[in-house]
């Protein structure tokens, strides 16, 4: 187990450290040569079975103290995620994939594909921090956004994915003829002027032999 006694956070921004020292066996440590004032002081740990993965959760603490005194520092070990992922129509959805993802760099996403029938998930061992869950389905528009912090008390976490929308329709030339081939988009305005050029399709099909298209899974 490390200790140090720090100015900053866990997190992205820019952390000092003033000292730091390993804790014996029975947990004592010591930081030495410090000027008066208040400090950090912030202990960390990865645990045996997972000591050689550098980007494995951490068991962590940190508590405020001053210069010379001396504290006791009770280690967080990592947490569970659990959530409902649901439909616009609140039915569970089935079969998911949901990413956790970190706010603090450095630390892995979370990822995982879920069968289930009550659409329930589970991350097991998840580090403390912020994290982000987003969740997707096929023929379902992406949910995202979803914030936890950890450890804490989150409860089941529910992300809603909304059915995506189907256009269905027919290209014929101008005497009514099927028109086969033809290249059907939807395109998202880049802000420009627009038209073919100026805009980025996210979604295309070509028309069959009977003029008819599909477009699957908008938003």
């Amino acid at each position: 187990c490390s200790s140090d006694l720090q100015w900053g956070g866990w997190g992205g921004g820019r952390v000092q450290t003033a000292a730091s020292a390993e804790a014996d066996a029975d947990g004592t440590f010591a930081l030495g040569g410090l000027d008066d004032g208040q400090y950090t002081v912030r202990a960390s740990h990865r645990p045996a079975d997972v000591a050689d993965d550098e980007s494995a959760p951490q068991w962590r603490a940190d508590l405020p103290a001053r210069a010379g005194e001396s504290i006791e520092l009770t280690l967080v070990g990592p947490a569970t995620i659990t959530g409902l992922v649901i439909d616009d129509r609140g039915e569970p959805v089935t079969e998911f994939e949901v990413v956790a993802q970190p706010a603090e760099s450095g630390v892995r996403a979370e990822r995982a594909s879920f069968t289930s029938d009550d659409g329930r998930f589970s991350f097991a061992r998840v580090g403390t921090g912020e994290w982000t869950l987003e969740a997707r389905a096929e023929h379902m528009v992406p949910a995202g956004g979803v914030e936890v912090a950890l450890p804490g008390e989150a409860g089941e976490l529910t992300l809603r994915l909304d059915r995506a929308a189907t256009v269905t329709g027919r290209v014929t030339d101008p005497s009514g003829a099927p028109v086969a081939g033809a290249d059907v988009r939807v395109e998202e305005s880049s802000g420009g002027r627009g038209g073919w050029g100026g805009d980025r399709a996210r979604f295309r099909a070509r028309s069959g032999e009977d003029g008819a298209f599909l477009l699957e899974d908008l938003p």
